[in-house]
């Protein structure tokens, strides 16, 4: 099924195959016995990449210290961030309680003023490095350039 993406800067065609749509079927919600089904998507694949792109930075690195053990690390987040950020040993140590930002939802507020405030308290991964092989990531980047 050819669909034309319905970003008005893009207006790309592009192509749903029918194992998509079959996918789409398969991951559909059943809710008291009724399926409620996934529509395809009304984005092409590059317009949607850069909508799961823009939450996070996953392509500029800085060099800043960890809010809990004030090691120098590598980090998504500038120094300048609004939340804590945690180097990967501190995020899963034992050393600070994640229970400890929570608060209670004051249906009174705007939401949206609430989840900022969460935000801004809850510590952050500094960066998701899995598997790095005999070094810490700073370790394996000593010639890289950060942005500062």
């Amino acid at each position: 099924m050819l669909q034309t993406c319905r970003n008005p800067w893009c207006k790309q065609s592009f192509d749903i195959t029918q194992d998509d749509l079959l996918f789409y079927d398969q991951v559909s919600p059943v809710f008291a016995g009724k399926k409620f089904a996934v529509p395809p998507p009304p984005l092409c694949p590059d317009c949607r990449r850069q909508r799961r792109y823009l939450f996070r930075n996953e392509r500029n690195l800085y060099r800043r210290s960890c809010d809990l053990c004030k090691k120098q690390i590598v980090s998504v987040y500038q120094q300048e961030a609004p939340f804590p950020v945690y180097c990967n040993r501190c995020w899963w140590s034992d050393q600070w309680d994640p229970f400890a930002s929570g608060v209670h939802y004051d249906p009174a507020s705007p939401l949206l003023e609430q989840w900022i405030s969460l935000r801004n308290r809850t510590p952050q991964l500094a960066i998701q490095n899995d598997n790095t092989a005999g070094s810490d990531i700073l370790v394996s980047l000593n010639n890289f350039e950060f942005k500062r």
